[in-house]
């Protein structure tokens, strides 16, 4: 079973449909006391920086047990999921948790020249080769999202993997993993086969 945590994303309801479609089973985690019960962990998604990590300190999850639960758990965040994982972000004024030493900026802010926000299918390519993921990430997925994490080479101490994507001049991190955690800026429950089975590997792994 894989453990959601509860936020005010508001795509929680597609990653249910999915992992039912994978026969996978879900649990809501709305307690902090529930997240022991858990090996693997989904940070859902959509909507807006402040609000999404407003509402996951809402169950008093702190900084160090959000670098706890990513760094001995298995943990899937995605999109504003991938971006609270960082420093701080332009689109608010909330401190995010601080896992990756980076800024989350306005596409605009990436000199990216074309139309924001970034919508539809797109590609990543990996920073460092890793055959375990990359015939996984080899494929198109689907992006809708205005912010972005700068692509600068991670913080030192980040000694996981990431992937880059690229849109009307812009690049930013769109892929991170660490041990047996991951991250995304694209959306896999949006992107048909190809993210169903990058979902599944992740239950798998």
């Amino acid at each position: 079973m894989i453990g959601i945590i509860k936020t005010s994303s508001q795509n929680t309801g597609s990653i249910i449909n999915c992992f039912n479609y994978l026969n996978i089973k879900t649990f809501i985690i709305d307690d902090l006391n529930q997240v022991d019960n858990f090996k693997k962990i989904i940070i859902p998604g959509v909507g807006s920086f402040n609000p999404i990590v407003k509402s996951i300190k809402s169950l008093k999850i702190t900084n160090e047990l959000i670098k706890k639960i990513f760094y001995e758990k298995q943990v899937f965040a995605i999109c504003i999921g991938l971006q609270i994982l960082c420093k701080k972000s332009e689109e608010g004024d909330e401190k995010g948790f601080g896992i990756i030493q980076r800024e989350v900026k306005h596409l605009k802010n990436l000199k990216c020249k074309l139309a924001i926000p970034h919508v539809g299918f797109n590609s990543v390519k990996l920073h460092k080769k890793d055959e375990k993921i990359e015939k996984y990430l080899d494929k198109k997925f689907y992006f809708t999202h205005s912010y972005g994490v700068e692509n600068k080479k991670l913080y030192n101490s980040f000694e996981g993997n990431y992937g880059i994507t690229k849109y009307g001049g812009a690049e930013f991190v769109s892929f991170v993993s660490y041990k047996k955690s991951m991250a995304t800026q694209f959306h896999p429950e949006k992107s048909g086969e190809n993210g169903l089975e990058l979902l599944n590997y992740f239950y798998n792994m």
